[in-house]
Order: C-alpha cells, then structure tokens, then sequence
C-alpha cells in the first residue's frame, strides 16, 4: 500500500517474501521459543494455504499463512530441557540441544550442562573429534583405536579420560601442543583462550593455512578486530574464523573486539561447533 497514490501494488521476488517468512518464523518462536530451526521450518512449510496456481513454483505449492502457523505452534509440545540447568529460553539452547542430541555431549553425570563454565583443552578435544568425526571411538594412524596408540603428550597418559580425542586432535594437525616448539605437553586441565579455539576450529575445518576472501593468505589481510592485531599469534585463525561467520566478536552488536585471552565457555563450544557441523544460523 503506497502512502503517496493510496493504492495497493503488487511486488514479486525473494527480496520481498523474505521479510514476510522471517516476520513469521518471528511471531512463531515468540509463541514457543523452545522450538529448534528445523522445526519452525517444518511448521512454516506444512501450514501454508495450498493454491493449484502456485503448483510447479513454490516447494509447497502454498501461500504463508501466519494464523494457522501460530495455531499450529501454540498447540506444538512444549519444549523439554536437554539439561536442567539449560532451560527453553536460555540464549544457547538449541545449540545444546543439538550437541546433545548429536551426541557430542552428555552433560555431567547430575544431569547438568554447566554452560557458563570454561572449556578445557581436554573436553575441548572431545567435543572437536565427536563433532567432526561422529564417534566418541576415534581410529588413529595404522587403524589403530586411538586409546591403544602411544602418547603424543608427556601430559597426557593412555588412562587419561580424553586421551584418545586429544590422540586424534594431534594426528589431524588440530593441535600442536601447549608448549611449541618442543610440543611435548598439551596441558589438559587449561582454560581453552578465544584465541587458541580459532586455531583448533580452523585448523579442524580448513588446516593450519587458511586462505581468506580474494584468494588472499589470512596472515596477510586487514584487521577486523581491534583487539586482534596482524602480529598476534592467532591473528590469521581469527580472521578466518570471522570470515566464515563462526564467530561475530565478543561485543555484539558492534562487534569490533574479539577477547582473545578470554576462555570459552561451555555454552560458547556448543554454538560455535553446532554454526560449523549443525544447523545452528551463522
């Protein structure tokens, strides 16, 4: 409706629809905020008014029809908490619930998740090689079990209870140790660092030389961050990391600083593995 002719128009293309659908998906999470991506789709699609003039072009052959969206996600089941302490509205709870359900994590044996607790280096390997690798039983070089392989890390004992993910972290080249050069502990009970989770998630997904947008090397281009300068040891990780939309910076939403001796907390883990392996939005 146009407030200069005061007269409808017509107006077609996805840059129109868009707003529309994400108006929708809006309305129905505000109804029942427990509700995962998928399933809001899964409500979005199957509520559509069905036009035979639509048939061939749309995937449901079907208009939005907010109403009946809602209707049908008030009357959805109500949300169950993956653990107690990560209630339906918690700001990473699909993430959590993902990374459950995908199991990449159990939680603590009380039945709590403890989201806001740093990631250690230890659990940190645990949740990278359950995530990229889809078993909690990694197989290491030789096609060897990796808890029967023998240690990479004079911190790190076979009866150690991440030993076998922090095995494979090392034979992937996720992991260089804690110590470089020499790279003989890797320091398992330690806070993992905004920093050095970068490295582990780049190098997990792209290597330790990740090349950034232009076909430039990351170590070669601007800063996004102010706090992350070009000489710092993580500097290309970072980019990188940002580039792919892994990560928005630690101050959203202006996003201008990254904190890279900040540790990450378990909550962060889970969004930040479910944006690269789930379904989790970038």
């Amino acid at each position: 409706f146009s407030d200069s002719t005061r007269v409808y128009e017509t107006l077609s293309g996805t840059s129109m629809a868009t707003p529309f659908v994400t108006g929708a998906i809006a309305l129905a999470l505000s109804k029942n905020p427990g509700l995962s991506a998928s399933e809001v789709k899964t409500y979005l699609l199957n509520s559509v008014d069905v036009l035979s003039q639509l048939a061939g072009k749309v995937k449901t052959s079907g208009r939005l029809n907010v109403a009946k969206l809602l209707s049908t996600v008030s009357s959805a089941p109500s949300c169950t908490p993956p653990f107690t302490d990560v209630p339906c509205d918690y700001w990473a709870y699909q993430a959590i619930k993902w990374a459950k359900e995908n199991n990449i994590t159990t939680g603590y044996s009380d039945g709590t998740y403890r989201p806001g607790e740093p990631v250690s280096r230890a659990a940190m390997a645990a949740f990278i090689i359950r995530a990229k690798e889809k078993t909690n039983d990694p197989i290491c070089n030789g096609n060897i079990p990796c808890q029967n392989t023998q240690p990479y890390f004079r911190d790190v004992e076979p009866s150690f209870s991440f030993y076998k993910h922090i095995q494979k972290l090392k034979e992937l080249g996720i992991t260089k140790g804690c110590n470089p050069p020499e790279s003989t502990l890797y320091c398992p009970d330690r806070a993992v660092t905004r920093a050095e989770m970068a490295a582990f998630l780049v190098r997990a997904l792209e290597g330790d030389d990740p090349i950034c947008q232009g076909d430039i090397p990351c170590s070669q281009t601007s800063p996004y961050f102010q706090d992350v300068p070009p000489n710092h040891a993580f500097f290309k990780y970072i980019q990188r990391l940002k580039e792919l939309g892994i990560t928005k910076g630690c101050n959203p939403p202006e996003s201008t600083l990254y904190c890279p001796d900040r540790a990450v907390t378990r909550a962060e883990m889970a969004v930040f593995l479910c944006r690269i392996y789930g379904n989790c939005p970038r």
